[in-house]
């Protein structure tokens, strides 16, 4: 099955955010969960890592660690995006991020949008899972000599009806979702500045905002999956949404 495929079936299954107040922290975008046919066919999970700096000073060094639990297929695992350069280290299911030299200003009470970072990668469930797991993953940063873990991001297979998902009041919305390149967006908190992705991270447009409502139009776009991202006084949020012709 070829990528757009897979991400169809991400879209069509369900898709959940959770924005989260904190910038240190892991969320899955897309669907949480899958079947065993999708597993089947090689779905991938899409995991999101914010990092801030919520020191004094400024961070010269900083380390990202990520443990796959080993049903992922870690040999599958590709960096969709990041903020900043970075070297990747793996040796099987262990994930290691260094940002040498990064030099991430620490936050101050009116955001600075320098002081925080991102790291956009998917990774593929083996394809022999069966039903009824669950499957948690979880980072730790290390802002020079302090670190800090996230939150564990759980990925549910079918199955295991014990789990429920959470919802929360989305920071911003889209409208229609799938659109044909045309839609709306609504910020919930301030915004600064957005930008569009394809799932390979390719900058398809950007603009700077100021206010709570803003008219899309992407009528060159191919049909496809694509990200679309926020920065604003909330952070940093993400939402994935179909372009259907």
């Amino acid at each position: 099955m070829n990528k757009l495929a897979i991400w169809l079936i991400l879209f069509f299954h369900g898709i959940t955010i959770l924005p989260l107040a904190a910038q240190n922290d892991l969320q899955v975008i897309g669907s949480a969960y899958f079947s065993t046919s999708e597993v089947a066919v090689g779905a991938e999970v899409v995991f999101l890592i914010r990092f801030e700096n919520n020191g004094t000073d400024t961070v010269q060094n900083l380390v990202i660690r990520d443990t796959l639990d080993p049903r992922f297929d870690a040999s599958t695992l590709r960096v969709i995006d990041a903020s900043h350069g970075y070297q990747l280290l793996r040796d099987q299911g262990f994930v290691r991020w260094y940002f040498n030299g990064i030099r991430l200003p620490n936050a101050d009470p009116d955001f600075s949008d320098n002081s925080t970072g991102y790291i956009l990668y998917a990774v593929r469930l083996h394809s022999f899972l069966n039903s009824s797991q669950v499957i948690q993953n979880r980072v730790c940063i290390s802002f020079d000599e302090t670190t800090v873990c996230t939150n564990v991001a759980t990925v549910w297979i079918e199955g295991s009806s014990s789990f429920t998902r959470i919802p929360e009041q989305p920071v911003l919305s889209l409208s229609p979702n799938p659109n044909n390149g045309n839609f709306q967006v609504t910020f919930t908190a301030g915004a600064r500045d957005w930008w569009i992705t394809d799932t390979n991270g390719h900058l398809v447009q950007n603009a700077v905002v100021s206010d709570n409502q803003y008219d899309v139009h992407m009528d060159t776009a191919e049909p496809g999956m694509y990200l679309f991202w926020v920065r604003g006084q909330s952070g940093l949020q993400v939402e994935l949404f179909a372009v259907i012709r």
